[in-house]
């Protein structure tokens, strides 16, 4: 469903969202040249990347520690579902809240993100928690599934199916559609720096029987239990709580033989008012094309 709200912007912010199309490849490739990353080849070679570089492979002179306690191991394949959300759509609420419940069926591997769109802020409350990157993700995600347009609350399941956020049977549809017992579980280890100011990430190498020789390594920080008390605009006088914020998301082209001999190295950026006991690290790899999630794990910065 495309919200009433959203549906009376939508002949005002069209033009701007088919711009962001174009504009995608040039704010990437900007953004990624100034982090020391370039994913122009990306865009290239791959058909397009998911998600901007969010967060700086900053340098840590001294040691990690830390080492984090690694995430609970499933018998089931993972399953990845992005919600993208505001809290400016007064349809969002109940979606983020099925999103929590989805994430702890102990039935089933739920990994979920919550990333949280910025063309909802025109309409009086700016959401803290939003992105022009995750709007941007969503417009790709449209692009690539070839829908009209992209709407709150919505689901990408496995980066593939996309179903109405706030609609159980919906989801569960989708999911079903997607689900793949190839889907590999990664083993994701996090080390805290002294200053607790970045996370150091690793995945270990395996093969990957896969035909392109380059994949896309999505590495997001979420954060539980966010708390906003919303004073404007649709939920107004509401007290929101949110699960599995996306704070930080990065994107970066791996080249497949590189992964299978040393896997991955990376770092990302703990903003300052984060409660590191209440994050996780989620890893997800996906297809360059078509976008499907083939692998996926979570890692904690802290032990728990």
């Amino acid at each position: 469903m495309i919200l009433k709200r959203l549906q009376e912007g939508k002949s005002q912010r069209a033009s701007s969202q088919q711009q962001r199309f174009g504009e995608l490849r040039s704010i990437t490739n900007t953004t990624t040249r100034s982090m020391g990353w370039d994913l122009a080849g990306c865009f290239r070679n791959f058909n397009g990347c998911f998600g901007l570089l969010a967060a700086s492979a900053i340098s840590v002179a001294s040691p990690f520690v830390c080492a984090a306690a690694e995430a609970p191991v499933s018998e089931a394949a993972p399953t990845v579902i992005e919600l993208f959300t505001s809290e400016g759509c007064s349809s969002c609420p109940p979606a983020d809240r099925l999103l929590s419940e989805l994430s702890r069926d102990k039935r089933r591997s739920v990994i979920a993100l919550s990333e949280h769109v910025d063309y909802w802020d025109y309409l009086g409350w700016k959401d803290p928690n939003s992105s022009r990157a995750f709007s941007d993700r969503q417009n790709l995600y449209a692009h690539k599934m070839r829908l009209a347009s992209v709407y709150t609350p919505q689901v990408v399941v496995n980066g593939v199916a996309e179903a109405v956020g706030n609609n159980r049977a919906s989801i569960e549809d989708a999911i079903s559609k997607t689900v793949d017992e190839r889907l590999k579980r990664l083993l994701v280890r996090c080390q805290l720096s002294p200053d607790r100011r970045s996370v150091k990430i690793e995945v270990e190498p395996f093969p990957l029987a896969r035909a392109t020789n380059a994949f896309i390594a999505n590495l997001a920080l979420t954060a539980d239990g966010v708390r906003s008390k919303v004073v404007r605009g649709e939920n107004s006088g509401h007290t929101l709580l949110h699960d599995n914020v996306v704070v930080k998301l990065s994107s970066q082209a791996v080249s497949q033989p590189t992964f299978a001999q040393s896997g991955l190295h990376s770092l990302i950026a703990v903003p300052d008012n984060i409660d590191l006991i209440k994050t996780k690290v989620v890893v997800f790899f996906q297809d360059p094309g078509q976008g499907r999630i083939f692998a996926a794990g979570i890692g904690y910065p802290t032990a728990r």
